[in-house]
C-alpha cells in the first residue's frame, strides 16, 4: 500500500468512528429526553392524586437499553483494530522512508548535525527530524562536539 491509501484508510477509520460517536450521542439525548417525559407524565399524575404509576413502565426502562448491544461494543473494538494496524503501517512506511533519505547532500553543518542526532534517538525518529524548529538537536550536537574538543585537547 501507498502512503495515500493508508491515509485515507486511517481518516475513512476516524470518520467512521465519529460518526458512530455522533449516533451515540444523539440517540443518549433522545434517551435522556425520552425519560424526562416518562418523568415528568408520572410527576404530573401524583401532584393530582393518582398514582405516579399506573403499570410497569417498560419503555422507561429501555430508553438506554441499545447502548448495551453487543454490536456496538464488537464495532468498537473492530474499528479500534483496524485503526491500530493502519496506523502501525503507517509509522512503519514513514520509518523506512525517513531512513532511505540521502540527508548528507545539500546539507550544511548544522543541519547535518541535527539529523544525525535525530537519527539516533529512539522517539520516532521519522517524525521529529521535521520537529527541530527551535534548532535544539543543531545546540545539543554543537555542545556535544565542544565537550568532545576539550576532552581531546
Amino acid at each position: 500500500p501507498t502512503l495515500e491509501t493508508l491515509l485515507q484508510k486511517l481518516l475513512s477509520i476516524a470518520l467512521k468512528f465519529g460518526k458512530f460517536q455522533d449516533h451515540i450521542f444523539t440517540n443518549s439525548l433522545a434517551g435522556l429526553d425520552k425519560a424526562a417525559r416518562i418523568r415528568k407524565t408520572v410527576e404530573e399524575r401524583a401532584e393530582k392524586g393518582e398514582w405516579g404509576r399506573t403499570t410497569l413502565d417498560t419503555e422507561e426502562g429501555m430508553v438506554f437499553r441499545y447502548l448495551a448491544d453487543a454490536k456496538l461494543f464488537e464495532f468498537v473494538e473492530h474499528t479500534a483494530n483496524d485503526f491500530e494496524k493502519v496506523f502501525s503501517n503507517l509509522l512503519k512506511m514513514m520509518s523506512k522512508q525517513v531512513d532511505q533519505v540521502d540527508w548528507t547532500s545539500s546539507l550544511d553543518e548544522d543541519q547535518e548535525e541535527t539529523i544525525t542526532v535525530v537519527k539516533t534517538h529512539d522517539a520516532l525518529p521519522f517524525l521529529l527530524f521535521r520537529l527541530d524548529f527551535s534548532g535544539y538537536y543543531a545546540r545539543q550536537a554543537r555542545e556535544k562536539r565542544k565537550q568532545v574538543k576539550v576532552q581531546h585537547s
